[in-house]
């Protein structure tokens, strides 16, 4: 049974998870964010890696629990 995150991508003084950052669902969230660092080059989302790589960007996890929950 794998473990499953949900995680908010968004600078340190942003409070509104609705309005402000990216969240995203991932089973590691670690290797996601590096992926989403390296995307500019795939082209699957060069904006969010734009703002990966030019701010000071922090992952807070959210929810943890099963691909179910």
């Amino acid at each position: 049974m794998n473990i499953y995150s949900v995680y908010w991508l968004h600078k340190p003084e942003y409070t509104d998870i609705y309005s402000q950052g990216y969240v995203g669902v991932s089973n590691d969230p670690t290797r996601r964010l590096n992926e989403h660092k390296l995307a500019s080059k795939s082209d699957k989302n060069p904006h969010l890696a734009r703002v990966l790589n030019k701010h000071h960007i922090i992952q807070s996890i959210i929810f943890q629990g099963t691909e179910e929950e």
